[in-house]
């Protein structure tokens, strides 16, 4: 084989191996894109007063369903019964919000009134998970580690504490005035409940539109990140809990 033709055969077989490494690369990017895609993009995304908004969107308890519902009162006991599992007397269960597939439940501290963090519950099977976004990834508590032991998929299992970081670099009136601007933002018929519900590392409010409760916004005491949540779908009804133990 001449000189010339070694040359090009060497050249062809560069032009090959780079077609493949190119189709390999691109085939892991579309695969990345589409799972990406699948995974949804935030639902709301803004920067109010410089401070970022993250939102989850709406359908908050859509993934949950129920065909024949659990009695109220045997959630609740199911609930107390995962609580006094954890080994910690001081958490309580302070109330219940119900929606149509599921209910969201408030712990707190006995000891100190504090929000320890939130559940919810679905209506059919009792399913106890945690409440997603800041109440996982914020709780400088018990958020940043949650094991499941037990209990298969979507049972919330063993919570580990960490112990808390109380210097906060936002104040909860500086909080409020973060989370009204957002929510003014948002939409001009929005507002703030009078709540503030205080979790290690964020504040929580709750969003209305008229008379209606619609989502909550939760504002993070580090960074005065903002982060909201639309339900989806109307409150139905709200239990106080803790003046029952």
């Amino acid at each position: 084989m001449s000189r010339k033709n070694v040359l090009w055969t060497i050249f062809l077989a560069a032009i090959v191996v780079l077609f493949g490494v190119g189709v390999f690369f691109l085939g892991r990017s579309s695969r990345e894109s589409a799972e990406s895609a699948a995974q949804g993009p935030p639902g709301y995304s803004l920067g109010p007063g410089g401070f970022g908004m993250v939102g989850g969107g709406t359908d908050y308890v859509q993934n949950f369903s129920a065909v024949e519902s659990v009695p109220t009162e045997q959630l609740i006991a199911e609930i107390r019964e995962y609580l006094d599992q954890q080994g910690n007397s001081d958490l309580a269960l302070a109330s219940l919000r119900e929606f149509t597939f599921a209910y969201q439940a408030e712990v707190i501290e006995r000891s100190t009134g504090r929000h320890a963090f939130g559940l919810m519950v679905g209506k059919a099977q009792a399913r106890i998970s945690p409440k997603a976004g800041p109440n996982v990834f914020w709780n400088t508590r018990y958020g940043p580690r949650v094991a499941e032991v037990g209990g298969g998929y979507g049972m919330l299992g063993r919570l580990l504490p960490e112990g808390p970081v109380d210097e906060t670099a936002v104040s909860a009136t500086e909080a409020r005035s973060i989370a009204e601007e957002a929510v003014d933002g948002l939409d001009a018929d929005f507002d703030l409940t009078d709540d503030t519900a205080t979790f290690y590392g964020f504040y929580e409010f709750y969003v209305r539109s008229g008379e209606e409760l619609i989502g909550e916004l939760d504002v993070n005491a580090y960074s005065g990140q903002v982060w909201y949540k639309d339900w989806g779908e109307p409150q139905i009804s709200f239990q106080s809990l803790i003046s029952d133990e």
